[in-house]
């Protein structure tokens, strides 16, 4: 009886958790006949079913429900570095849970912008949100100098920019674009799981490179 009244009381039953206490006593009763027991236990039955008649409920797939838990990436670097993000990503999960695949990819293009917008400080440029080419023309100009007079700095971290450099490319053209500027598209659920874990992993890229949101 106990662990029912707790189930009502998660599900906000005000109505039957009140039938329920005021049929403590009798259950607690050990004097209590059975079969008062049984017809209290039918009669709380009833009300608890009208009662849930007037709710609507929604049943996530199993294979899904990482993506809507509010635990999932709170063990990450993306937690902790790029806060702002980690809940846009929460959204994105969320969205894609309970089947609204589009609307994940809108929200995960919401999360790649707010990294770009990380990366560009790093670059020491205006980051524009409309267009991220900006980012990707430095990126290749800065590749394209001359070795001799490229910095240490850059030679080290050139790497990790050229892989920025090829995200962008990727995203931006066969996911930015068309998600926002396209009424039409529509993205499938393999799309947007697949998105999921492309976002997880660049924004988890730019956390091991010592990238952070500013506080």
């Amino acid at each position: 009886m106990n662990e029912l009244l707790k189930h009502m009381q998660k599900l906000d039953l005000k109505v039957s958790l009140k039938e329920a206490e005021k049929m403590l006593p009798a259950f607690n009763n050990p004097d209590t006949q059975s079969d008062r027991i049984k017809n209290l236990a039918h009669h709380l039955s009833s009300v608890i079913q009208s009662e849930l008649d007037g709710e609507m409920f929604f049943q996530l797939e199993s294979s899904k429900t990482e993506y809507w838990h509010p635990a999932w990436l709170v063990d990450s670097p993306i937690y902790t570095l790029f806060p702002r993000a980690h809940e846009e990503i929460q959204c994105a999960g969320r969205c894609y849970a309970y089947g609204e695949s589009t609307a994940c990819v809108f929200h995960l293009m919401r999360v790649i912008d707010s990294g770009l917008c990380v990366v560009a400080d790093s670059l020491k440029i205006n980051h524009d949100a409309r267009n991220w080419s900006a980012i990707g023309t430095k990126i290749q100009k800065k590749m394209e100098e001359k070795y001799q007079t490229k910095t240490d700095d850059w030679k080290r971290s050139e790497p990790f920019y050229a892989s920025i450099l090829t995200d962008i490319q990727a995203i931006s053209r066969g996911h930015r674009n068309p998600v926002l500027h396209e009424v039409e598209k529509k993205y499938t659920d393999p799309e947007a799981r697949y998105l999921l874990a492309v976002t997880e992993a660049f924004m988890g890229h730019l956390a091991e490179n010592g990238m952070r949101e500013k506080q």
